[in-house]
């Protein structure tokens, strides 16, 4: 009966070894498994960070596109009020030039009607000098304004161009990022 407990004992001696090496090696692997899951943790966090800063960068970006956007309609109602401007001022040229060939007209009408070749050679001369004055003013108002609005034109053109392609080239970046996390995200699940 002694023999029977003593080898009883032994077994379970063997037995409470046996399990302490498997108590041993779950803790083991269940260091190894809380140590993963504090590293996919960490990194979750990391990508979660990179997302809000993305959402952030995105919203900025969107805001500036709204800014552009207004900037771009404030322009071309800009261009447009330039341009009536223009027209107003050609109008009024236009009107001037009518009456100053009215002017003209009567001058010439007057000079007819003066007897004296010296007096008509007088306002004959002073009608050449005063329709080329007129032409001269005309067509130099004519050709600043004309390059005036080229001028403004085509810089407000290159600042919108300019501005698109900023815009393009920030777009493109941000879904590249978008998808870079994205694929992370994927290998991480």
């Amino acid at each position: 009966l002694f023999v029977y407990f003593v080898i009883r004992y032994e077994d379970a001696l063997r037995q409470r070894a046996g399990d302490q090496e498997k108590i041993d090696g779950l803790l083991t692997q269940l260091s190894e498994h809380e140590a993963e899951a504090n590293l996919l943790r960490r990194r979750i966090e990391g990508l979660e960070d990179e997302v809000n800063r993305m959402k952030k960068e995105n919203m900025r970006l969107q805001s500036e596109l709204n800014k552009a956007r207004t900037d771009l309609d404030q322009e071309t109602l800009n261009r447009i009020d330039y341009q009536n401007q223009v027209q107003t001022l050609l109008e009024e040229i236009d009107f001037i030039r009518r009456v100053h060939d009215q002017e003209i007209k009567e001058l010439q009408a007057l000079a007819a009607r003066d007897t004296t070749a010296e007096n008509r050679e007088f306002f004959k001369n002073e009608l050449a000098l005063a329709i080329r004055d007129i032409r001269n003013e005309y067509d130099s108002v004519s050709l600043q304004n004309k390059s005036d609005m080229e001028s403004w034109y085509k810089l407000k053109v290159q600042e919108i161009q300019t501005a698109s392609a900023r815009h393009t080239m920030e777009t493109g970046y941000q879904k590249e990022e978008v998808k870079r996390l994205r694929s992370q995200m994927g290998d991480l699940r």
